[in-house]
C-alpha cells in the first residue's frame, strides 16, 4: 500500500486512491475490508460527480460480492455500472459484462451469460486487454463444466491457465486449475488430475488469500478420496476446515460436500448425512 500512496496525483484524489487500495485488498482476499472501503467511496461526493469512477467502483464492489458468493448483489452492481457506461464499447464495459456474466452463470441463466461473455470479449479485445480476454476464455470453460460438458471445458481451461501463469495472475490461475481438476476427475483422468493438483501446490508459498489455500486443500482431498486414499483425504479436509475463510458460502458448501462424500465412502453414514445437510443449506 505504501508504494501506491506515494503518487501525488492519487493523493490529490482520495476517492481514486481508496478505490485502488480496495482493489489490492480484493486481490489479497481481504473481502470485508475491500467491500467496506468501496461502500465508503461510493458515498463520497467526488464519486457521485464522476460517472466513470462510480462505474469503476461498482464493478470492483460487484467483483468483491461475487468472490464471497453474493451473486445477486454482485449482479445488481454490474447492472448499475452498465447503465452508467451506456452501449458504447470500452474496457470498463467489458469488465462489467464479464462480471454480470458470472452472476448469471450462478443463477443458471446460461444463455444470457454466454451473450454477456461474447460482448465482453469484443470490448476487452478491442481495448487490448489480453488478460481480460483470457478471463473470458477461462469463464467459458467453467460454464461448460457447470453445464456437464467436461471435455469441452478442457478445450478452454488449460490454455487459459498457461496464459494466466505467464501473466503472473495467481488468483485467476488457481481458480482455473481448480476447474481443470474438476473436469479431469469428471473424465476419470485421475493421474492428470493429481498432476494438476501438484502444479497448483507448487504455488502455495505465494498464496495470501486464505480462501485459495482452502481451495488448494479441497482439490487435494477430492483427488485423494477418488483414489481411495481416505486417510490422506480426511487430513486435507481437516486442514481446510481449520483455516479462517472470508465467508464465501460457495467454498464452505464445497468443503461440506466433500466431507459428506468422504464420509459416505467410509460408511460413516451419520457424518455423511450431517455434512450433506450443511452443504445444502449453503
Amino acid at each position: 500500500h505504501a508504494g501506491s500512496t506515494e503518487s501525488p496525483q492519487l493523493a490529490a484524489q482520495p476517492a481514486q486512491l481508496a478505490w485502488r487500495l480496495a482493489q489490492i485488498d480484493l486481490r489479497a482476499g481481504r473481502l470485508d475490508r475491500a467491500e467496506a472501503a468501496l461502500d465508503d467511496v461510493l458515498a463520497q461526493p467526488a464519486t457521485q460527480a464522476d460517472t466513470r469512477l462510480r462505474a469503476d467502483v461498482l464493478v470492483a464492489r460487484g467483483s468483491t460480492r461475487i468472490r464471497r458468493g453474493a451473486f445477486d448483489d454482485g449482479g445488481r452492481d454490474f447492472d448499475a455500472a452498465l447503465a452508467l457506461l451506456g452501449a458504447h464499447g470500452s474496457l470498463a464495459r467489458g469488465q462489467a459484462l464479464l462480471g454480470r456474466a458470472n452472476s448469471r452463470v450462478a443463477a443458471h441463466r446460461y444463455d444470457e451469460a454466454l451473450a454477456d461473455f461474447g460482448a465482453a470479449r469484443v470490448d476487452l479485445e478491442g481495448g487490448g486487454d489480453t488478460l481480460g480476454v483470457t478471463r473470458v476464455d477461462a469463464n467459458l470453460g467453467m460454464l461448460e463444466l457447470y453445464r456437464g460438458r467436461p471435455a469441452t471445458a478442457l478445450d478452454y481451461l488449460p490454455g487459459a491457465a498457461d496464459r494466466f501463469q505467464s501473466y503472473g495472475a495467481l488468483h485467476e490461475l488457481l481458480l482455473t486449475l481448480t476447474g481443470i481438476v474438476e473436469a479431469q476427475l469428471a473424465m476419470l483422468q485421475r493421474d492428470e488430475a493429481w498432476a494438476t493438483v501438484e502444479r497448483a501446490s507448487a504455488l502455495r508459498e505465494r498464496i495470501t488469500d486464505p480462501d485459495q489455500r482452502v481451495d488448494l486443500l479441497l482439490n487435494r482431498a477430492q483427488v485423494q478420496a477418488g483414489a481411495g486414499r481416505y486417510r490422506e483425504g480426511r487430513a486435507a479436509l481437516q486442514q481446510a476446515a481449520a483455516i479462517a475463510m472470508s465467508g464465501n458460502r460457495v467454498l464452505q458448501a464445497r468443503l461440506r460436500a466433500l466431507e459428506a462424500d468422504l464420509a459416505a465412502r467410509e460408511l460413516r453414514w451419520d457424518d455423511a448425512a450431517r455434512a450433506a445437510a450443511e452443504a445444502l443449506v449453503d
